[in-house]
């Protein structure tokens, strides 16, 4: 029988009775669920102050630079820690990140 690529393929099963070596070929990948939608997740706080920062030191193109500003930072005369971390895309959004979101700004909304 043959069987195209796109076609689906049965599941197999192998009974292995002794020590024995198996080699499986994959002729193709089939998921059975629907891509999870992506969403934004990063909170009010946090904001975009630059889309195109060169980064001419490291020779690398320009990229974009993510702040989280406490909500009260802009009417408060109160001083805040800086913490400085790489990896915006995947700090604040979950929509951005390649990898999942760190929750960054969520641990950071938190009450006190």
């Amino acid at each position: 029988m043959s069987v195209n690529r796109w076609d689906a393929i049965d599941n197999r099963n192998i009974r292995v009775n002794n020590d024995t070596a198996v080699t499986l070929d994959i002729k193709g990948w089939q998921d059975n669920f629907s891509a999870a939608e992506r969403r934004h997740t990063a909170s009010p706080q946090v904001r975009i102050i630059s889309e195109k920062c060169p980064i001419t030191q490291l020779g690398r193109q320009a990229r974009r630079i993510w702040i989280y500003l406490p909500p009260d930072y802009s009417s408060s005369k109160r001083k805040y820690p800086v913490i400085y971390m790489h990896d915006g895309q995947n700090l604040f959004d979950a929509y951005t990140s390649g990898y999942g979101e760190w929750g960054i700004d969520e641990i950071l909304d938190k009450p006190g």
